[in-house]
């Protein structure tokens, strides 16, 4: 049986929820202050605390804190007086699961309860399940359950027994090449030794050989003093070039000469200096392609490609999205200090649908985005701003366009239920943006009643 615990200075108020909750069959506990509340409060077995926001020398905000302290998987619902809006938002941003205005509204508070109990539940069950799946499927900081990931997996414990082949990591932005390298260099052999990296595309063409072999004094107009490369700083450890299909082809030549032969000149130097690496180089764009464009050296790519290692996108990982989500959920909430427990089926449901043009990166960006906004308690799917992609999706033919109106319908079709769902809730988040919040306001602008946000809103949290 869930427990309820109310906090209100009148009476007639906790008289009245009492009444109408347990008639619902839950526990329900009542207090008139924020002293007798704390000293009966029971963390481990509570379910929800409905506060007033106004109690004698305490607000709800400080309840709503003093509980969350406790136990971040408690729902707060926060009741506030009749024109405070200003005060309800703020309950919310500060992360109180919803709040009701006085006088109250039986039927309303039914409603909030029982999402508030749901969102309490799935909090539970998923704070258990994602870590014990995070223990399984995790490596390093990499994480996925998936076949793709697994065999990306079973490819860096056999690579990382080796300790000088070299690895081309390939696959689109925000996959993860990066972590990939270093969850090599973290289970070789070298792994006590620098990792060093280097991104080809966001240097300079003419600064990269500096870099890369540094230089000696007076080298060049700006050379005021001489400058160990990066190559030699990674000397013992592991050298990552990202992006290496950025590089220059002249470059590319000194760069091949310098794996071959374990040696650097720094520029304007004269004597050869030795290195001891392991090159692993990462690529968005197949090297294949560049090598038949012109872009890419025949002789670099073979003498890097020993072993390949694709990173799926994340549209191919659609199970791995539940361990990604609840992973840098649990990553902000170690950043950030706050109580997020999960997420809902409805919001997990979106997540999985997107395309995830970015990928990993993508995701983690929404999902910081909305532990910031939702602080405490399980995110729904007003706290995602997704961007719509339509990357991996076949392009209309014109016999299409001219037959659909411009709109283009896939072969297996569309799920016109949730695509009208998502348009809905991407005007209202706009409207209420440009708003600041105020549910008035923002109802005008989409031209419709206050009490039609608010249902279509609560529809969106609770289909």
């Amino acid at each position: 049986m869930a427990l309820i615990y109310v906090v209100d200075k009148d009476p007639h108020v906790c008289d009245t929820v009492q009444i109408m909750l347990e008639s619902e069959e839950w526990d329900v506990q009542t207090f008139d202050s924020a002293e007798d509340f704390f000293r009966q409060f029971n963390a481990i077995k509570s379910d929800i605390v409905i506060t007033d926001y106004h109690l004698q020398g305490v607000t709800g905000l400080e309840i709503m804190e003093k509980v969350h302290a406790a136990s971040p998987e408690i729902e707060v619902v926060i009741i506030t007086e009749t024109g405070d809006e200003q005060t309800a938002l703020n309950t919310m941003k500060a992360g109180a699961y919803d709040y009701i205005k006085k006088p109250l509204n039986i039927q309303e508070l039914r409603v909030v309860v029982e999402r508030a109990l749901h969102s309490k539940k799935i909090g539970d069950k998923l704070s258990y399940m994602y870590n014990q799946q995070r223990k399984m499927f995790g490596f390093g900081e990499l994480i996925g359950s998936s076949h793709e990931m697994q065999r990306v997996f079973k490819i860096i414990r056999m690579v990382s027994e080796s300790k000088d082949t070299p690895v081309v990591i390939v696959g689109e932005t925000g996959t993860g090449k990066e972590l990939a390298a270093r969850s090599i260099h973290a289970n070789g052999t070298r792994n006590t030794e620098p990792f060093v990296e280097v991104n080809c595309g966001a240097i300079q063409e003419n600064l990269l050989e500096s870099e890369l072999f540094g230089h000696e004094q007076g080298a060049f107009t700006d050379a005021r003093k001489s400058k160990r490369g990066l190559m030699e700083v990674a000397s013992g450890g592991t050298f990552f070039l990202d992006e290496i299909a950025s590089m220059d082809l002249s470059l590319q030549v000194k760069l091949l000469k310098a794996i071959e032969e374990k040696k650097i000149r720094r520029v304007g130097g004269v004597k050869d200096i030795s290195i001891d690496i392991r090159v692993l180089a990462a690529t968005s764009r197949p090297l294949e392609d560049l090598i038949a464009e012109g872009k890419f050296r025949e002789d670099l790519y073979y003498r890097l490609n020993v072993i390949s290692i694709e990173m799926p996108p994340l549209r191919n990982r659609g199970e791995d999205i539940k361990l990604l989500t609840h992973h840098f959920i649990d990553q902000f909430n170690e950043e950030f200090k706050y109580r997020v427990t999960g997420i809902s089926d409805a919001a997990e449901h979106l997540l999985i649908q997107h395309d995830w043009p970015g990928n990993v990166r993508e995701l983690r960006n929404v999902i910081e985005r909305a532990v910031l906004l939702k602080k405490s308690g399980v995110i729904d799917t007003h706290h995602l701003f997704l961007v719509p992609s339509s990357l991996g999706k076949p392009a209309p033919s014109d016999d299409q366009e001219k037959r659909s109106n411009g709109v283009y319908i896939p072969e297996e079709g569309i799920d016109l239920e949730s695509k009208e769902t998502e348009l809905t809730r991407r005007y209202i988040e706009a409207a209420l943006e440009k708003t600041d919040g105020n549910k008035s306001q923002a109802a005008r602008l989409l031209g419709i009643s206050r009490g039609s946000l608010r249902y279509r809103m609560e529809k969106m949290i609770n289909p």
